[in-house]
């Protein structure tokens, strides 16, 4: 493609078992409870992570080391990584025997998102973008935005922002600029105005754009619900669809927790620094577009010692 694509994914947090669990991509994964970070790196083509280190503006200085781990040989054929190939046998009722497969250690799903009854908004001759995002939800919906590298949120932000930032021929530019010298000179003149938000976040520091990510946009109050589907095992064992008092009749009178569904947009270097999920949710993750690596430290007794 010839602007790389940023990563949008969409995601979900459920509360099937007491004991705690979370996730990894990149169709449907989760895991034990156990520190996470995570990666995200914006080509539109496969490549191995020494390239993608070499040519993108990281946040931080160490996440291409970390980005180097998934390069190991050994990298899913750990202990601690299920591997599902057929997604129609990764059920609700298989996962409640808590034998063969187990929410209590990741689980990477390599079959479609419809074997697993997922339902995700796609298109035929393309991937799905953050303008197509915000068609769907509304350009004026806020947002919050961080900047990676000093781990600060920007205020004042709508999809119509970030649609801009994503699509600001400069950073696009700049970032891939080994790989796209003709489309540089080609775009060198193109100019258009952009909102004060946005315009706010293309002041270069060190003669570089800044690093975005947002992680936050939860939409099961939007339009965009309609288009998407949880896997159909997370739907079975949701904890706020089979427990929360008055949850089915879904009217405006009815509260309940908003973190089932969410839509994240991060460009190329951004990173997520080490944690643990809230309340010890669960976390289910497909990839609409691009690439993120996770880095997963297992809670085994020498880990939690250190």
């Amino acid at each position: 493609c010839a602007h790389p694509p940023p990563t949008v994914e969409t995601l979900s947090r459920h509360h099937p078992f007491p004991h705690n669990s979370q996730a990894t991509p990149p169709q449907v994964t989760q895991h034990n409870n156990k520190s996470k970070a995570s990666a995200t790196s914006t080509t539109g083509v496969r490549r191995s992570n020494m390239e993608d280190a070499a040519t993108t503006n990281h946040a931080n200085r160490h996440v291409p080391k970390f980005l180097l781990l998934s390069d190991s040989s050994d990298c899913l054929e750990s202990s601690w990584v299920q591997i599902v190939e057929d997604g129609k046998e990764l059920t609700s009722q298989r996962l409640l025997q808590n034998k063969d497969v187990t929410l209590t250690k990741p689980i990477l799903v390599k079959d479609t998102p419809g074997s697993i009854g997922m339902k995700t908004r796609s298109f035929a001759k393309r991937e799905v973008t953050v303008r197509d995002i915000a068609d769907i939800i509304g350009h004026h919906y806020p947002v919050h935005v961080i900047d990676v590298e000093h781990q600060e949120e920007l205020e004042g932000w709508t999809l119509t922002d970030l649609v801009e930032y994503f699509e600001d021929e400069e950073r696009l530019l700049y970032q891939h600029k080994k790989e796209m010298e003709k489309l540089a000179q080609s775009q060198t003149n193109r100019s258009r105005r952009r909102r004060k938000a946005a315009e706010k976040c293309m002041n270069r520091t060190a003669n570089k754009p800044r690093v975005l990510n947002q992680i936050s946009l939860e939409f099961s109050k939007t339009p965009l619900m309609e288009r998407i589907a949880s896997p159909q095992f997370v739907r079975e064992l949701d904890w706020i669809d089979h427990a929360w008092p008055g949850f089915d009749e879904r009217n405006e009178a009815t509260e309940y927790p908003n973190v089932q569904y969410y839509c994240l947009t991060s460009a190329g270097g951004c990173y997520t620094d080490f944690h643990i999920d809230f309340g010890g949710t669960s976390v289910w993750y497909h990839i609409l577009q691009g690439k993120k690596v996770f880095c997963l430290i297992p809670p085994t007794d020498q880990n939690l010692a250190a």
